[in-house]
């Protein structure tokens, strides 16, 4: 293992957390073309009003002179709402707090599947470190940790770090393009890969002056553009991946919330943003958005920019001191759930994909009492509510009344009693079966028949999942209607044959009775090793577990639609933290399978029955308590 390799990970790692949006800005451009701006705008949904966003009071910077209009025209494409997978973290002040001090709590979404679990929990003590957390995988660095006088948490920032530029080709020479009003040459890059047993494989990279060409080589295939003479180019952030880690180390070093910044202001030069909150020990609690976040002078990332002139340029890096920020805030908490990081003020623009479901449940709970114990934020982190229930339910009985069909009364029954029940979406729930493949048709028959026969792939980016909580309030919407039929379909129509579909499904595999229909049923979840997916290596996958909760959920579980297999979610919660001041040298967590992958150790997977059931432990930084459990004890002298 070399130091290279810790930099590749970091920037792998950033690279996996920013990729979605190259393909909602490619796939949304394309959209835009095929069919029609007065569809395609409804892929884009707006971020409601009466959300939270995490700066919302206090304007960081000034907003400049004519930026009003500007943001104004373009709100609903800055604000990207939905559900789906991300991170939660939320810290209270000691006013808010039963103990009399700061608590902070942290469950970033991740890939789940993997065994041993995504983050690495361990502590590392030493001359300049005392520190216990998750650290990332071949990385020196916590991504959420407690040094005794700082404690701080992650959520993806959600920055749109990727720009696709549309370059325009010399039609005599394709080595060459075009950049205000000169024919450049492409900067050739070659790539020697090595083939065991074989001679070297040559990879020929053409690049721009705004990144590699997405071509044949890159993709295997060509992304279509619309015009021969045009080629789509990639370009991503500028990172110092030295100062990157050192910002992580200084971080972890830090004693106080001056000290902590001073962490920032070189771990912001990475490839990945985040949302961090911070609390101390004396009671400080705080928030900053930190990334290396591109300032774009037309303010959008969402469609293609031109590449042949220098007005989409970007125009360098919004400075730390003015990337969002504030501490002490007069409520007493801070909150993030991938939601909008930013007040209507900001003259900046920073992304599009912004949740909106996760953050409106955790804001709920935080304002409903005066003050949180430990447990309280267990139940919040383990809290299932499905919060679009709350309008999408009754929208389905207003569409369903008056139907004379069993099947549609058996499907009212079922959601009113769990509409009753407050929307929980627990393993024992069958009003979150049948909510969930209603919504899963509806997707399906408001959206196949345009995306499909266009092959824009839109929905492959989740887009119109996003886009129905746009539009869903309006019954005769454009999008209901079949464009393969001379009817002209209404929510109405949709909704009922969706029901339908949902019971018949339902029926087909658990039978007539709904009290059969249990979510835990449908929902599940498996682990492997790197090993596991190879055939014959049984032993190295368990599974498969009931799951609670559903995208969404602030116990969120993004998963994939397998039809009769129901969902199979493979992004999640796989690790929780909880740090409560008041108890110094002690990390409450879960984790979904532990640190170990080796079978034979006794220790594989040898938390995640505790994981599957909410159970919590506990790590200690005191050595009088960790050493009596301790399996053994390692000395590496050089």
């Amino acid at each position: 293992w070399r130091p290279e390799d810790s930099l590749i990970c970091a920037d792998v790692f950033g690279l996996s957390m920013t990729y979605g949006q190259l393909g909602t800005e490619y796939y949304y451009t394309r959209a835009l073309r095929q069919i029609g701006p007065e569809k395609a705008k409804y892929l884009i949904p707006t971020y409601p009003d009466n959300l939270p966003v995490v700066i919302k009071d206090v304007p960081v910077v000034k907003i400049e002179d004519g930026m009003e209009e500007v943001l104004s025209v373009l709100k609903w494409i800055l604000n990207l709402g939905g559900n789906g997978l991300g991170s939660n973290n939320w810290v209270v002040a000691p006013e808010k707090s039963e103990t009399g001090s700061a608590i902070i709590s942290n469950d970033p979404h991740v890939p789940i599947y993997p065994m041993p679990t995504f983050w690495y929990l361990c502590q590392l003590e030493g001359k300049s470190f005392n520190i216990i957390g998750m650290m990332f995988p071949g990385l020196p660095a916590f991504g959420a940790a407690y040094n005794i006088n700082i404690a701080w948490a992650l959520t993806n920032a959600s920055i749109d770090h990727i720009d696709i530029f549309l370059e325009k080709v010399n039609p005599q020479n394709p080595d060459q393009y075009l950049y205000k009003g000169e024919w450049k040459n492409f900067k050739i890059r070659k790539e020697e890969i090595p083939i065991k047993g074989g001679k070297p494989f040559i990879l020929e990279i053409r690049e721009s002056i705004h990144g590699p060409v997405i071509d044949q080589n890159i993709l295997e295939k060509n992304l279509p553009v619309g015009d021969a003479d045009q080629v789509f180019t990639i370009k991503l952030v500028d990172v110092e991946l030295g100062k990157f880690l050192q910002g992580y180390l200084d971080m972890a070093r830090a004693k106080n919330w001056d000290e902590f910044q001073a962490g920032l202001k070189n771990m912001i030069l990475g490839p990945v943003a985040w949302n961090h909150i911070f609390a101390d020990k004396d009671g400080n609690i705080g928030y900053w958005l930190s990334g290396h976040c591109p300032i774009r002078p037309d303010q959008q990332g969402t469609l293609a920019r031109k590449g042949w002139t220098s007005e989409q340029d970007w125009a360098g890096y919004i400075p730390l001191n003015e990337l969002p920020h504030i501490y002490n805030p007069k409520q007493k908490y801070i909150a993030t759930a991938n939601n909008r990081n930013f007040p209507d003020s900001y003259p900046y623009y920073l992304g599009t994909e912004y949740y909106r479901d996760r953050i409106a449940r955790i804001d709920e709970v935080l304002r409903s009492k005066q003050k949180f114990s430990v447990e309280d934020m267990k139940k919040i982190q383990l809290d299932v509510t499905i919060m679009p229930a709350r309008e999408i339910v009754p929208i389905i009985f207003s569409d369903l009344s008056g139907e004379n069909d069993k099947k549609i009364e058996t499907a009212i029954k079922v959601l009113k009693e769990w509409q009753a029940q407050g929307f929980k979406a627990s393993t024992d729930s069958t009003g979150t079966s049948v909510y969930k493949l209603i919504l899963n048709s509806v997707n399906s028959l408001t959206f196949d028949d345009e995306l499909k026969k266009q092959a824009t792939g839109a929905s492959l980016f989740g887009m119109t999942s996003f886009a129905l909580n746009n539009f869903i309030d309006d019954p005769n919407n454009p999008w209901f209607d079949d464009v393969n039929t001379e009817k002209k379909e209404t929510r109405k129509d949709i909704i009922r044959a969706a029901t339908i579909q949902a019971v018949k499904d339902l029926e087909k595999k658990f039978g007539p009775d709904p009290k059969n229909w249990q979510w835990g049923k449908l929902s599940h979840s498996y682990f492997y090793t790197p090993m596991g997916f190879l055939p014959g290596a049984k032993r190295h996958r368990i599974g498969k577990f009931s799951r609670e909760g559903a995208s969404g959920t602030v116990n969120a579980n993004e998963g994939t639609f397998l039809g009769p297999l129901g969902w199979v979610f493979v992004v999640g919660p796989t690790t929780r933290m909880i740090v409560n001041f008041a108890d110094p040298g002690h990390f409450h967590f879960t984790a979904s399978t532990g640190n170990s992958e080796n079978i034979k150790s006794g220790r594989m997977a040898n938390l995640t029955e505790d994981w599957v059931k909410g159970n919590y432990h506990t790590l200690s930084m005191n050595p009088e308590e960790y050493e009596k459990d301790a399996m053994g004890r390692l000395e590496l002298n050089p």
